[in-house]
């Protein structure tokens, strides 16, 4: 599973829940160690889906819990920072690799995102944070 794969399956299994449909979260690799330690070598979707009904047989894992809603909102709030920031670090190595107009309007979008120019001397990524 990739990292940009988590909020899709916090709102997918969320949204279970509130359903009322049990929701497991598993790690795929504990599934994966599962499997080689069953010695399981087929790559098929049945075969897949049995070893995931053993697993969840045989461990319990816990169910999914709703988190509180102001959870989810520093949640949400965090992965917009991030976000601002990566956007925010490419106007920056623009401004560093542009030249004469180009350079202009990075600068003006950065000072007007609150960015620092790294010839500025300033590591900081965002002013108002």
């Amino acid at each position: 599973m990739h990292g940009g794969d988590q909020p899709v399956l916090r709102e997918t299994s969320d949204l279970s829940a509130r359903a009322g449909i049990r929701v497991n979260v598993v790690n795929p690799l504990q599934i994966k160690a599962y499997g080689e330690s069953r010695l399981n070598r087929r790559k098929t979707d049945r075969a897949d889906v049995a070893l995931i009904a053993r697993f969840a047989e045989q461990q319990s894992p816990l169910l999914w819990q709703l988190a509180p809603r102001e959870i989810c909102d520093l949640q949400r709030l965090l992965v917009r920072l991030e976000a601002v920031q990566g956007m925010s670090v490419q106007e920056q190595n623009r401004a560093h690799e542009a030249e004469g107009a180009a350079r202009e309007s990075v600068n003006t979008t950065c000072s007007n995102n609150g960015c620092h120019s790294r010839e500025s001397g300033n590591d900081s990524t965002l002013s108002s944070f």
